[in-house]
């Protein structure tokens, strides 16, 4: 194709050489926040995840960082609360260093192109860890969290990782009752 937009050999070539170094800059980057991730949450693991639900309060985790899941599963030990995934966070079932916490006991939903009627049908709050994702706020009044910076007037900005508005919603929550 290079040839029919009059490329000459030596142009080709070059581009195929920078082509070459940037996968190879990607596999390095990739290989790195694999190791990052693995040294911090431990190394993966088979695991069954839990698809459903169990009786009792409960708080949904969605969007993609792990250590905002962490933080929220240390603040909620001991409280009675159930911690669900959500989306691309079910990887945090697969890592060794949170199975240390019982109270993450699922995945809830369908996944994040079904977002909207799974947060609907969640009976507790939401903590997104990524509101960029997620353009409905609206929808959920008073029922989502985020600590991102640029979350809206309607989601409670969770500041200086204090999750206790989130965890005050989720025991002022229904929670799952059957």
């Amino acid at each position: 194709i290079f040839y029919i937009l009059n490329f000459t050999k030596e142009l080709v070539k070059k581009l195929d050489e920078q082509i070459d170094k940037f996968v190879d800059l990607d596999h390095k980057m990739l290989m790195q926040a694999y190791e990052t991730r693995k040294k911090e949450f431990g190394e993966f693991v088979f695991s069954e995840v839990m698809h459903g639900h169990k009786i009792g309060k409960a708080i949904l985790v969605s969007g993609t960082n792990l250590c905002d899941l962490k933080m929220l599963l240390e603040a909620t030990k001991g409280k009675g609360i159930d911690v669900y995934t959500h989306g691309q966070m079910i990887v945090a079932h697969t890592m060794s260093k949170f199975k240390s916490y019982p109270h993450l006991v699922g995945h809830f939903g369908r996944g994040i192109e079904y977002y909207h009627s799974d947060f609907s049908a969640f009976p507790g709050p939401i903590f997104l860890t990524r509101l960029s994702l997620h353009r409905t706020q609206h929808l959920y009044r008073c029922k989502i969290f985020s600590t991102d910076n640029t979350s809206t007037k309607i989601v409670i900005t969770i500041k200086n990782h204090n999750y206790e508005p989130l965890i005050q919603a989720a025991l002022n929550s229904d929670g799952f009752v059957d």
